[in-house]
């Protein structure tokens, strides 16, 4: 008789005990494990004295194409106690009217698959199974490099180009593995981003607070903005703000996406200073720019310090200020003389109209003139004699009193 037992045991199986015929009792797999022992052990059945052995078998397990290409890096997920290879996506970046040579350079690496019988290692060929690629890309069938055939004129109608790249045996084309490549069409960036100052002053107070926001001169927030000329107003939509590592190696700070500066005023103290360095950086493009700020921790209750040039600006007077001023005392002036002129104008015009009345008073002393009145008929010229109105005499009267050399009367 003969009985064993191991933990791999559970691999194996003797059907006839007496024969000593080891046989599997499941099937292997090389990728999970590659060595197997196991301890027989036999027993005289018919014998007074039952004597027995033990003998240690050890199994060296071969590989065998059973397994399909993976795409890598590949990224490992447990699914009912088997690990299972998700392929990774592979996305790049082109610009529009450009054409780049040589390989596409992919994020999380280069395209590349790798056939699951990691011993074997059967060759593999590359191709386009499907995709909106409108002949503007090609694949190597053996490296798996992915090159430009055409630049894409405008990225209006596509800004993504998505393709299925399939990686197969070249022994066995029903073992294979697909996954998808994104690349995405830029418009063209003609200018990197970049901040308008070359350093930035902030300041903080220590705080029980786990947090505030830090502010610049004046107590005003410090909004950190960087601008890009590609845009009509300065401003990208896609620009990410970070803090550069080695700068904040105290974990103290933190830079918001939209360019707000958080600090942990609960872990600060009066009097220490610290320098930052900010990062800005184009999602679509992948340029950044960076800059330098200073911050500083104030005493409790200390004020916030005020823009030495804001200062400045207060002792002296505004250049645009005066030459305001002065334009609207030139305007004032200038509507000033044009009233004293018109009103001389009159006064001129009334004085010379009594002149005429009284020289025609002195001609024909007997005989009143009249003017004819808008809007009614004319009088007819009667030559009679009238006799001195009480307003003729009040005429009279204001001509002697304006020109009393000129008229004669007496």
């Amino acid at each position: 008789m003969k009985e064993w037992y191991h933990a791999d045991a559970k691999y194996f199986r003797i059907d006839l005990p007496n024969s000593g015929k080891i046989v599997l009792a499941k099937p292997l797999d090389f990728e999970t494990k590659r060595h197997l022992e196991v301890v027989v052990h036999a027993v005289e059945m018919n014998t007074k004295e039952r004597y027995n052995s033990s003998a240690k078998i050890q199994v060296n397990v071969m590989d065998g194409d059973d397994q399909y290409p993976q795409f890598l890096p590949c990224n490992f997920l447990s699914h009912d106690g088997v690990s299972v290879c998700v392929s990774p996506v592979y996305t790049t970046n082109i610009t529009e009217m450009e054409m780049k040579t040589g390989a596409l350079l992919f994020t999380p690496g280069a395209i590349h698959a790798e056939d699951g019988d990691h011993e074997l290692k059967t060759p593999i060929t590359y191709s386009i199974l499907a995709g909106t690629d409108h002949g503007y890309f090609h694949i190597d069938n053996v490296t798996g490099i992915l090159t430009m055939l055409r630049p894409v004129e405008s990225r209006i109608h596509t800004p993504v180009y998505s393709l299925s790249i399939m990686a197969s045996q070249v022994n066995d084309a029903k073992k294979y593995a697909v996954t998808e490549v994104r690349v995405r069409v830029l418009a063209a960036n003609h200018h990197p981003p970049h901040f308008g100052q070359a350093q930035y002053q902030a300041f903080t107070h220590p705080d029980d607070n786990a947090a505030s926001l830090v502010v610049t001169y004046s107590g005003r927030v410090l909004f950190l903005n960087a601008v890009d000329m590609d845009f009509a107003d300065g401003f990208n939509p896609l620009l990410h703000y970070s803090l550069k590592r080695q700068s904040n190696h105290s974990q103290l700070f933190q830079v918001t996406p939209a360019g707000l500066l958080i600090a942990r005023t609960n872990h600060l103290h009066a009097l220490e200073s610290y320098t930052l360095q900010i990062i800005a950086r184009d999602e679509e493009s992948g340029e950044t720019a960076s800059v330098a700020v200073n911050v500083e921790v104030l005493r409790p209750g200390q004020a916030v310090p005020v823009d030495p040039l804001e200062a400045e600006h207060q002792g002296t007077l505004d250049p645009g200020v005066l030459a305001g001023s002065l334009g609207v005392l030139l305007l004032v002036t200038a509507v000033v003389l044009f009233l004293i002129l018109r009103a001389m104008k009159k006064k001129q015009s009334h004085q010379q109209s009594m002149e005429r009345a009284v020289l025609a008073m002195e001609k024909h002393p007997n005989v009143a003139t009249r003017k004819r009145v808008p809007g009614h008929s004319p009088l007819p010229h009667i030559a009679a004699i009238c006799v001195h109105s009480q307003k003729t005499e009040e005429v009279i009267a204001s001509a002697r009193n304006l020109a009393p050399d000129d008229t004669g009367l007496t």
